[in-house]
């Protein structure tokens, strides 16, 4: 039971920050730069990173552990301007782990699981992920501009992994590299 209070704890403090940056930086930044930009997609969605760590680690159940951490970000947004959908953040994490099944079983069935590196992985299953996030949320968010709507959440969630991955990569170099001079 532990693991479990742990892994809910870890995963919600790292969804929560990813979600703030998010919310308190990329929006507003983009806002600045396009009169354009959807406040509901960010751009650089680093929320994306987190689920798809947490689906590879967790499997279904960081579902369960990202869900209420989501639903804070929902009201957060809702308040700062957003319109979101209530079943917004359930919608996203299914579609989510649905599209990380597609790309693992994808990977598993192709026999390139032992071929294919962990990083490379993260980007195929981020990636697919996204683009069924995409798809679901298009489709209940914006049903009039589904396509425009599908490719920000398409760029967005791949920029978010990218940039969560990268910040990882260097985070641990960074511990190995203090551990060594320990």
């Amino acid at each position: 039971m532990k693991n479990h209070v742990d892994h809910f704890v870890i995963v919600s403090i790292a969804f929560i920050v990813a979600s703030s940056l998010t919310l308190g930086f990329v929006i507003p930044a983009q806002s600045l730069l396009s009169q354009y930009a959807i406040p509901e997609i960010g751009l650089i969605f680093l929320p994306h990173g987190i689920r798809v760590i947490a689906f590879h680690y967790l499997g279904w159940k960081a579902v369960l552990h990202m869900l209420p951490a989501s639903y804070l970000f929902w009201a957060l947004s809702n308040t700062s301007g957003s319109e979101l959908d209530v079943l917004s953040p359930i919608v996203s994490m299914v579609a989510c782990y649905i599209g990380f099944l597609g790309a693992t079983v994808v990977v598993q069935k192709e026999d390139i699981g032992n071929k294919i590196s962990t990083w490379k992985y993260f980007v195929l299953a981020g990636a697919t992920s996204s683009f069924v996030n995409g798809l679901a949320l298009s489709w209940l968010q914006f049903a009039d501009t589904p396509l425009s709507a599908l490719v920000g959440y398409v760029v967005g969630d791949t920029l978010g992994l990218a940039v969560c991955l990268v910040v990882l990569m260097y985070a641990f170099r960074l511990l190995r590299l203090s551990n060594e001079l320990n």
